[in-house]
């Protein structure tokens, strides 16, 4: 930071990092690796019966990722009066980093490349951000005190990737293209421009209510080119109860501060590049090119829309030994983003389009309070909880559409139902009181949890020790368990190792028909509630003598999980996210996250 004039200075702040680090293969779908083995019991004994010699397999593929990172800013600020300050922002970020993914011969074969292969992809990604904001004071009136400010901001995304794949080797040890028989490369070129204005003006009267009205105008190189700048107003109000004179004090001894709120205003999602136009793509065919449809373009594409109301208070009770955040809100999103299925006659896909209504609602709840205080002892607890009902008002005459999932248990947008509700075929009982291979399409699983919170516990111990311990949960929610489905579809049946997944399937009093994972995909269908203990810390300061500026850190992170309903999985970890939109929903064969232990020593000369 430099001191230029009495009036203004200039800051400037830079950062590098670099990053080098070796993954094991993606923990997902086709040749899932480690988790197939020991959840799902995947291995073929025409390359080995013995999964121990198989993991062998899985270690051989070299996968890398190397990255730098350069961020840099540059402030001005300039104050040519009390009260008036300008600030004046740019700054740029920039990531490069390449990923490279090697997979030799000797384990081609088994994980689905046979002769091996190489993919290489780089990308460089470019954030350009500049910003002008300005605030004037007013001189105070009656009490009444006001704070206009303006400003204007802007920014430019451009992302290049470049990919390029190898395969079949014929030499043995090789790591690069260059043996490669077969040699495919792409590139994806990606510009983003996004500018906005602002005006605010905050009003305060007697510094008990404080009113907040703001305007903003928003433009987007994404928006269809019949759409313009978009409007968001917004206003609030806050009321400082407790420090009103008539505010009797019998009551301050128990509710020592209080203070109402309210809240309205409007914001905007902006679609994703290129989506408003129409594009082609080439199809490339022994060595022969053809265009065909990719994207259908709509020069109507706009931002969705979120008008939110936000109402509550914050209380402070016994002198603000215990405080309490109550919120109620309600969010009516309309014109929604979503991909939706075009016409097929008309030789395109899936196009975004702006359709129907969102609302979500529901109350958040904070409290914090201080059990202990002393000279010894210190200790705080805080907690919160929220809940979430989620529903699509409206499709706008649209059909209902399928945003993620798999043909057998779709997630889906469907009017009066939660986003990405999960379609399952349950089999159908028959009059006689038998199954026969029959089933319904019903909507039953919500992917999103109704009920979220977390708790932690501060304390510190005679002044130097400090221990810290924070946990979450979410209920109320449903998960698709596709490494369950796995276990089905090979028939895996190991008592007192793993469950008996097929035996969830109900028997069919028709041979002819038996239920499968496609015609019963209701059991893939658990509870996905949880409760994470997420972190344990310390802290602990050396009083001493030559050690005195000396702090011991240590930590353990993830802890443990309670609660789960679910088959081998972590309810909370997504498997496939959605084309449009993450809603989790679908668990799978991923990894739970490790558990970590960390110790740290900070120095203060």
């Amino acid at each position: 930071r430099a001191l230029l004039s009495s009036e203004s200075n200039i800051e400037l702040s830079s950062s590098f990092s670099h990053s080098v680090y070796n993954r094991m293969l993606n923990d997902n779908s086709g040749g899932a690796l480690i988790s197939d083995i020991e959840i799902e019991g995947y291995f073929d004994p025409l390359v080995t019966d013995n999964p121990d010699s198989l993991l062998q397999y899985y270690f051989m593929p070299n996968f890398a990722e190397r990255s730098n990172r350069f961020i840099n800013s540059i402030n001005y600020n300039y104050a040519p009066m009390p009260g008036w300050n300008n600030k004046f922002t740019l700054g740029v970020d920039y990531r490069k980093s390449d990923d490279r993914q090697f997979i030799p011969i000797a384990a081609g074969d088994w994980i689905g490349t046979p002769g091996g292969s190489l993919s290489v992809s780089h990308r460089e990604y470019i954030t350009t951000t500049m910003s002008y904001s300005g605030s004037y004071k007013l001189p105070e009136l009656g009490g009444v005190s006001q704070t206009v400010s303006a400003g204007a901001q802007g920014f430019r995304v451009d992302d290049h990737e470049s990919y390029g794949r190898g395969v079949n080797f014929k030499i043995p040890g090789t790591t690069d293209f260059d043996n490669a028989s077969v040699i495919s490369a792409m590139e994806d070129n990606r510009q983003l421009f996004s500018y906005g204005f602002f005006a605010q003006d905050q009003i305060g009267i007697s510094d008990r209510i404080f009113f907040d009205l703001g305007l903003r105008l928003d433009g987007n190189s994404t928006f269809g080119k019949d759409v313009g700048l978009q409007t968001y107003p917004k206003v609030g109000v806050a009321y400082n109860v407790s420090e009103e004179p008539f505010y009797p004090e019998a009551v301050k001894d128990i509710v020592s501060s209080l203070k109402v709120r309210a809240a309205w205003g409007e914001t905007g999602n902006y679609p994703p590049p290129f989506t408003r136009d129409r594009t082609y793509t080439a199809n490339v065919y022994v060595n022969e090119s053809a265009l065909s449809f990719n994207n259908a373009g709509n020069a109507l594409l706009g931002p969705e829309r979120t008008a939110s109301i936000d109402a509550g208070f914050d209380m402070g009770l016994l002198d603000d030994r215990i405080g309490i955040e109550f919120t109620y809100f309600t969010q009516n999103t309309k014109n929604a983003l979503f991909n939706v299925a075009e016409d097929p006659a008309g030789g395109f896909g899936n196009q975004r389009r702006n359709v129907g209504e969102i609302e979500n609602k529901g109350i958040e709840l904070a409290v914090r309070a201080q059990l202990l205080q002393s000279e010894d002892f210190d200790v705080n607890i805080r907690a919160s909880v929220a809940t979430l009902t989620n529903e699509a008002v409206s499709l706008g005459g649209a059909a209902g559409f399928t945003i993620a999932g798999f043909s057998f248990a779709p997630m889906r947008v469907e009017q009066g139902r939660p986003i990405g509700v999960i379609r399952v075929n349950v089999p159908r009982l028959e009059a006689d009181g038998t199954y026969r291979g029959n089933y319904d399409e019903q909507f039953l699983g919500n992917p999103l949890p109704k009920q979220t919170g977390s708790v932690g516990l501060d304390m510190v111990v005679f002044k130097n020790l400090s221990i810290t311990a924070f946990g979450e949960f979410a209920m109320g929610h449903q998960i698709l368990n596709q490494s369950l489905s796995r276990q089905i579809v090979n028939g895996l049946n190991v008592p007192g190792v793993y469950p008996d997944a097929v035996a969830k399937l109900p028997a069919s009093a028709d041979p002819a028909r038996p239920y499968n994972r496609n015609t019963a995909s209701s059991v893939l269908l658990e509870s996905g509630d949880w409760i994470k203990l997420r972190e344990i810390s310390m802290r602990y300061k050396i009083p001493y003598g030559f050690f005195n500026g000396i702090t011991l850190n240590a930590s353990v992170r993830n802890v443990a999980i309670f609660g789960t309903k679910t088959t081998f999985v972590d309810p909370e970890l997504s498997f496939i996210p959605g084309a449009a939109i993450e809603l989790g929903g679908i668990s799978g064969s991923t990894f739970d996250p490790p558990t970590q232990y960390r110790i740290g020593l900070d120095v203060n000369i």
